[in-house]
């Protein structure tokens, strides 16, 4: 058996044509500011019910010319809102507030601060003033692990996409007395994919993920923390989440090389070997015109072939003959 690679090679010619009389208009971007929330961040890291919780958000302008005064939200689980001026800030320049709350329920609050929130700046990006972090008041020696995030990369997968699963346990109580389970199931699966999560300190995290290609179709995945019950919590009811997504079935070709044989079997330095590839389209659609490379030990100019139109299913045969005059292992 003979070692071979695979070459395609794709070439792109593009041509630029200024017709007489027609002037190029060439366009200029404008100079624009960018304000975002780059931080948010809160004391103690890790409340109880009842505790005085200060919050401080950080604003910065991202973009490329100074901004006016604006003013930028606050809010609270959806609601209980305040709203706090920000002074004008040059490129790159960034301004702190605080906010100050007693936070009463435990379980998992929404922090969510919006930059420019009176649209007072036209910036460059519109869609980036926004960011949401999450508080988690826990009572006092009590264990809780909370399943914070379940996500999905890439975001619209196709089937021929290797999908990674991300889930992350997170402990907002004190440190879990043992190690717990995390389960990742996609929809209905008999043998669903397990993870081992330590014992966690107070706000430690524990990443699993999960890597899977699927067939085109509608998914659900859900991840458990503390699968099995092991640890007993106060909130026992955040240890779920699902993510559902669709597979689109896309249409590519898939070149194989299924063999690569050499007759005779036993050559000797006086016979003209036959080297013999055979290559199939296993893909769901047409693939064009490719190259093959046959090549033999470490020769500098390997033979290149092209490999034909394959139809889905189809395939080719191609030869190369070579007289290798010097005994060896090739």
């Amino acid at each position: 058996m003979f070692p071979m690679k695979k070459v395609v090679y794709l070439w792109l010619l593009l041509s630029v044509v200024t017709l007489p009389g027609i002037r190029t208009a060439y366009s200029q971007e404008m100079d624009l500011p960018d304000l975002v929330i780059s931080s948010i961040s809160y004391s103690p890291p890790l409340p109880h019910p009842n505790d005085w919780v200060t919050f401080t958000v950080e604003v910065m302008n991202i973009g490329t010319a100074a901004t006016v005064a604006t003013t930028a939200r606050v809010t609270i689980d959806g609601g209980d809102a305040t709203t706090h001026n920000i002074p004008a800030l040059a490129p790159g320049e960034t301004y702190q507030f605080q906010r100050t709350d007693k936070v009463v329920a435990f379980g998992k609050h929404t922090i969510t601060a919006v930059a420019d929130w009176n649209d007072d700046v036209e910036e460059s990006n519109e869609d980036n003033n926004e960011k949401t972090v999450f508080v988690y008041v826990a009572k006092q020696n009590t264990y809780d692990l909370t399943l914070e995030t379940l996500t999905h990369s890439p975001e619209n997968p196709t089937n021929y996409d290797m999908i990674t699963i991300t889930a992350i346990v997170r402990s907002v109580g004190p440190l879990t007395p043992t190690t717990t389970t995390l389960e990742i199931k996609i929809n209905d699966e008999a043998t669903p994919a397990y993870y081992t999560v330590p014992p966690l300190s107070p706000m430690e995290i524990f990443q699993g993920e999960r890597q899977v290609k699927l067939n085109a179709g509608s998914y659900t995945v859900q991840a458990t923390a503390d699968f099995g019950n092991i640890v007993t919590e106060a909130y026992e009811d955040n240890n779920t989440a699902t993510d559902s997504f669709e597979i689109m079935q896309a249409y590519l070709p898939d070149l194989v090389l299924e063999s690569l044989s050499h007759a005779p079997m036993n050559p000797y330095s006086i016979d003209a070997i036959t080297l013999t590839a055979f290559v199939r389209n296993i893909g769901n659609t047409e693939a064009t015109t490719s190259t093959l490379e046959i090549k033999v030990g470490d020769e500098p100019a390997p033979a290149l072939f092209t490999i034909p139109t394959l139809a889905i299913d189809e395939g080719t045969t191609i030869q190369r003959q070579v007289v290798l005059s010097e005994a060896g292992s090739y």
